[in-house]
């Protein structure tokens, strides 16, 4: 009896045993099943980090080629700004010498209009003398003393072709045919 005794209880703590162990394989089964998803899940994790690395470095380089872009366009707008101060620079100068240009035309135009009134003054004048001369040089006797008193054409005539001369000159010096010329009136 004792061994029967003993054999039930052997079976009772076998039967314990066996329920002890297929308890602790279960646990050990749902622990690797955990494992199993953990291990899928920090992949999953992995992978979603790598593939933001990835974007972040693309978002990195674009923003870098985006920067360089904008120091190239910098640069260029402050090489054109500085082109069109030149520009501005050049065109002003321009505008002041041909304001130069201008006013020494004018005051040329005006000297040739004055030695022009002036040699039509003095040909009328010599005209007139002429006349004169003419008529008193008939009207006189041949008389010596007669001659002395006649007007010095030669003289005038001289001036005169000094006039034209200086005149002429003025009109073909570079700053009179630079500028159109001035017609009186206009």
């Amino acid at each position: 009896m004792e061994q029967a005794k003993l054999s039930s209880e052997a079976q009772a703590q076998l039967a314990q045993f066996t329920q002890a162990h297929d308890e602790q394989a279960k646990l050990a089964a749902d622990r690797q099943t955990q494992i199993q998803q953990l291990t899928q899940a920090r992949d999953e994790q992995a992978k979603r980090s790598s593939e933001a690395q990835a974007q972040l470095a693309q978002l990195t380089q674009a923003r870098d080629e985006q920067a360089k872009l904008a120091a190239d366009r910098q640069a260029q707008i402050q090489k054109l700004a500085q082109a069109r101060d030149e520009q501005a620079k050049l065109s002003s100068e321009a505008q002041a010498q041909l304001a130069q240009f201008t006013q020494a035309h004018d005051e040329q135009a005006k000297l040739a209009a004055d030695r022009q009134t002036q040699i039509q003054q003095l040909t009328q004048t010599g005209a007139e003398q002429a006349k004169r001369s003419s008529e008193a040089h008939r009207a006189a006797p041949t008389h010596p003393q007669a001659r002395d008193s006649r007007p010095k054409l030669p003289a005038d005539r001289a001036q005169i072709q000094k006039l034209a001369q200086a005149r002429d000159e003025q009109l073909q010096s570079p700053e009179a045919q630079a500028r159109p010329p001035i017609h009186p009136g206009a």
